[in-house]
């Protein structure tokens, strides 16, 4: 088979990935959308006021915060368990958790969570309907160029579920990063189909 050839069918089952991506994405959306609408309808606005009262007074109770003088063991507590919640105060001021930010980081967990799911659920039918699996075409593409990645990926082809897991998170976290990915892939899949030179049969 002509090396062409082989690139051309490698990257439309790139394309196939990242077409998979892009509809993950954009579901997403549209399901955050339908979400803020029925937080609309339903005044859900008051669940995020009460989870920032709760989550305020456990964080009083626990730390007893006191702004900039708190000891140095506080503020790295702070720092790990709430600084996706935690808004700055003035300087000897004290921290507070605004319901917005806690609302912000439901929705970046829960949304994470879900577009792995629905990756999964794709990569499976996927493989189940057209036996196309990301990690093996990887695998393909780097034979023959060695190194640690090769020998990482030739490892975890032994395993499907891990392979399926892998695929579904590489989905998940959006077009961007996948296509960053893919083009690596490519230009060492082609600076190898340039050191062999010719054809293959």
């Amino acid at each position: 088979m002509e090396n062409i050839e082989v690139i051309t069918r490698i990257t439309f089952l790139f394309f196939i990935y990242l077409i998979m991506a892009i509809f993950v994405e954009r579901l997403l959306e549209v399901l955050v959308s339908v979400f803020g609408y029925i937080e609309l309808k339903w005044n859900l606005h008051t669940f995020w006021n009460r989870r920032a009262r709760v989550l305020q007074q456990r964080f009083d109770r626990l730390y007893g915060f006191q702004g900039g003088d708190a000891p140095k063991t506080e503020k790295v507590l702070n720092w790990v368990l709430w600084k996706v919640v935690t808004e700055r105060p003035y300087v000897g001021g004290k921290e507070i958790i605004p319901a917005a930010l806690i609302r912000l980081s439901y929705l970046r967990v829960g949304s994470r969570i879900l577009a792995f799911i629905l990756s999964l659920a794709f990569t499976i039918a996927l493989e189940v309907k057209l036996g196309i699996d990301l990690v093996l075409l990887v695998e393909s593409m780097l034979t023959g160029t060695g190194g640690v990645v090769y020998k990482v990926l030739g490892n975890i082809s032994d395993y499907p579920i891990l392979r399926v897991i892998i695929t579904a998170a590489a989905i998940s976290i959006g077009t961007e990063p996948l296509h960053s990915l893919i083009s690596q892939i490519e230009k060492l899949a082609a600076s190898k189909t340039a050191a062999t030179g010719g054809t293959k049969s």
